[in-house]
């Protein structure tokens, strides 16, 4: 009797391609005697079959995985495959089930070649399978999943603290460098102050001296000298000009220069 082949006429392979996709073949012996198969492809390098060859019992099957390796991309959606298997099956002799499926197949080719019943299936490639996960039974897993979901959402809030701990310590440290900003800036001011006091002072110094020096010339002015000594004496009472400007009033510009380069600089 004949084997039969589930499915028997096309291997259906469901999208994405990208991915490892498996096929089963479920090849059957319904006789009384042992059956031996063996399973072809025209793409030997795009599938892999687990078993390509083996022997099957009476009344008994076999499952024959056909798994289509991945592909580099998805091919088109209106791409027809080509592929095609071939599945042999011969029965074979009782003394002949002890051999190994080399020599078996290679004995039934050479004294029984035209016992061998084949079969012909093509590949289909189809879109994704729709519908596989809508029906999902209610067991206690869901309810499982349930209380983890809720347990490590409630366990996840107390992360949040360590990651908002941050932000005070940043701000503390902005207003520290703001008082030791307003604290320089004080002392700066303080600073100016009393530069201001001196320069006030040296001003009125230098115009005490410049009166001073005015009444010495008035008075000198009015001497008339009668001999060369007195001329001498009288050019002597005069005071010289200062030339540049006062020491204090380069310090404070310097001072004020150093001050501003250090608090914005």
């Amino acid at each position: 009797m004949a084997s039969i082949l589930q499915p028997s006429d096309q291997l259906t392979f469901y999208r994405p391609l990208t991915e490892v996709t498996k096929e089963i073949l479920v090849v059957k012996n319904p006789g009384g005697e042992h059956i031996a198969f063996k399973v072809k492809t025209t793409a030997p390098k795009q599938y892999c079959v687990r078993p390509n060859a083996g022997l099957i019992e009476p009344n008994s099957e076999v499952e024959v995985q056909i798994i289509l390796q991945p592909f580099r991309e998805e091919p088109p959606v209106d791409f027809k495959c080509k592929d095609k298997f071939l599945v042999q099956t011969a029965a074979i002799k009782p003394g002949y089930a002890s051999l190994s499926v080399a020599d078996l197949w290679g004995s039934i080719e050479t004294e029984s070649k035209e016992k061998i019943h084949q079969h012909k299936l093509r590949c289909l490639f189809m879109p994704p399978a729709m519908g596989t996960n809508e029906i999902i039974p209610v067991t206690e897993a869901p309810v499982a999943e349930r209380i983890e979901t809720t347990e490590a959402t409630q366990t996840t809030p107390e992360l949040v603290p360590a990651v908002v701990e941050q932000p005070p310590v940043q701000v503390q440290d902005r207003g520290d460098n703001a008082r030791e900003i307003e604290k320089k800036l004080s002392e700066a001011h303080a600073t100016i102050g009393r530069l201001q006091q001196q320069l006030e002072q040296s001003e009125q110094s230098l115009r005490m001296r410049q009166n001073a020096a005015n009444s010495a010339r008035s008075v000198s002015a009015t001497v008339q000298p009668s001999d060369a000594v007195h001329q001498h004496l009288a050019q002597l009472e005069k005071p010289h000009a200062t030339e540049g400007y006062p020491p204090q009033i380069v310090l404070l510009v310097a001072a004020l220069v150093f001050i501003v380069t250090y608090l914005f600089f």
